[in-house]
């Protein structure tokens, strides 16, 4: 059995030779391993292993995100599109029947909707082309 690293015991991967003169075998532990591995229920969420999710949202809904982030920095959240559509899911209602309804009201939803306000309405109308990654924080 593999040796426990970092509190996480890993599977190995064996490969036999398949033909030669030499009688071992090469042992090597996949990188995300851990992956399988239970979470203790008292981890923190950044302190969880991570899952990779490529969605496409419209771009209206895609500048909501932004304009979330910018009203929680505001308050002096600190907070990255990941913090708040995290929150956001994190807040989501476990009830099949509201689900329904939000599901129901995405789909009949129109650009206007994603607003977070009226007087920012241009704000999620006219999309701002931005590079990939990270944002740059606010310094004050």
């Amino acid at each position: 059995m593999p040796e426990k690293r970092g509190g996480r015991s890993s599977r190995p991967i064996v490969h036999w030779p398949s033909s030669t003169k030499y009688s071992y075998i090469i042992v090597m532990t996949p990188p995300d391993a851990s992956q399988s591995d239970p979470i203790d229920p008292q981890t923190p969420f950044d302190l969880c292993p991570e899952q990779q999710m490529n969605v496409k949202l419209a771009a209206p809904l895609h500048e909501r995100i932004e304009e979330l982030v910018r009203l929680a920095n505001t308050a002096g959240a600190a907070a990255t599109r990941k913090d708040v559509i995290a929150a956001l899911v994190l807040a989501a209602s476990s009830d099949p029947e509201v689900l329904m309804a939000q599901v129901t009201r995405y789909r009949k939803g129109e650009a206007k909707d994603a607003a977070v306000c009226a007087d920012r309405q241009d704000a999620v109308l006219r999309p701002q082309r931005r590079r990939p990654g990270r944002r740059p924080r606010d310094r004050r």
